[in-house]
């Protein structure tokens, strides 16, 4: 019986030699993947441009318009689904006879882009007419603009997408952008 126990001993030793080597390239491969995995999806999100080229705005009424545009270049193998753009904008006033600031909400709208292919760029504009603004809160400010001072028009941008397979969700929110301070390199308007 001692002697069976000895002659298996080598037996054991080159499963469990084989099982650390499986285990050590298994560690190795997944360290690659994921490393090549997160870089990729920094990339991606390093490439975003808000404005990407076009930024335009006409706060008037009874005719208000907004335009921005919004650039993102997937570098990553796998597409980018479910790329939804909540934008909003509010208006930001002191007014001098009340010794009080207000900041009110005067537009509100949403996209989704349903993919991004992989190796490829996304240069979406989001145009937006007087349906998306509340007109009377701009009626009201323009009616009274001459007992305001300090007054900001500030962009609230969230953006969501879902990366490789749909198994990494990603939200990046952008709060307080002011559109008198924010800078367009490539903007044509």
């Amino acid at each position: 019986m001692q002697l069976k126990k000895l002659r298996d001993l080598p037996k054991y030793k080159r499963n469990s030699l084989i099982l650390s080597l499986l285990i050590v390239i298994y560690t190795l491969f997944s360290s690659i993947f994921i490393s090549t995995l997160t870089g990729s999806i920094n990339q991606t999100l390093n490439s975003l441009a808000i404005p990407n080229g076009y930024l335009s705005w006409d706060f008037g009424t009874p005719n208000p318009n907004f335009e921005i545009s919004i650039g993102l270049k997937n570098v990553g193998l796998y597409r980018i689904t479910d790329f939804n753009i909540n934008l909003t904008l509010d208006l930001s006033y002191y007014d001098l006879y009340l010794n009080k600031t207000f900041k009110e909400n005067f537009f509100q709208k949403e996209e989704n882009i349903e993919k991004v292919n992989p190796i490829s760029k996304l240069n979406h504009t989001i145009r937006a007419d007087s349906n998306y603004f509340n007109i009377s809160v701009l009626d009201s400010f323009w009616s009274s603009i001459s007992n305001y001072s300090n007054i900001f028009y500030y962009m609230n941008i969230s953006l969501s997408m879902k990366l490789f397979h749909n198994t990494i969700p990603c939200h990046i929110s952008f709060r307080n952008l002011n559109l008198l301070m924010l800078s367009c390199i490539n903007c044509s308007s």
